[in-house]
């Protein structure tokens, strides 16, 4: 669960939506086009697929990271325990976004949910990994 302490969501587009101070992107393409960036202006939280398999994988993942630069990255599909492996097995983990990313990101694991409020983002690039339910 993602909590958002804000008084306005407004719906620009498909991909996006804006909350006072923090923008939110959703990305499911492997780059992003000059335009497309331009257009997303500063985007604060980043919610992005990197396990592959119908999606964007980890290196993937990282370029679009690397053109658009949010404070807070949450990677999302990816291989996890409960899920059937059938399912999964093509799916990569979320370790294989997180090691391409690099040593200089921070890395949170917070739990099964995360409150952000505007003006309290952290300072230096930080991947929140939510935790799944079983």
């Amino acid at each position: 669960m993602l909590r958002l302490k804000a008084s306005l969501v407004r719906y620009p587009c498909n991909s996006s939506f804006f909350i006072p101070m923090l923008l939110i992107l959703f990305i499911l393409q492997p780059f992003l086009y000059i335009r497309q960036v331009q257009a997303a202006g500063k985007v604060d939280i980043m919610m992005i697929p990197v396990g592959g398999t119908y999606t964007i994988n980890a290196a993937e993942a990282r370029t679009v990271v690397n053109q658009v630069k949010p404070r807070i990255i949450i990677p999302m599909h990816f291989r996890t325990p409960p899920l059937n492996l059938n399912m999964t097995a093509k799916l990569g983990p979320v370790d294989d976004f997180l090691k391409v990313m690099g040593p200089d990101v921070t890395v949170n694991r917070p739990g099964h949910s995360l409150t952000v409020e505007s003006g309290k983002l952290p300072e230096k690039q930080t991947v929140i990994v939510l935790y799944y339910r079983d």
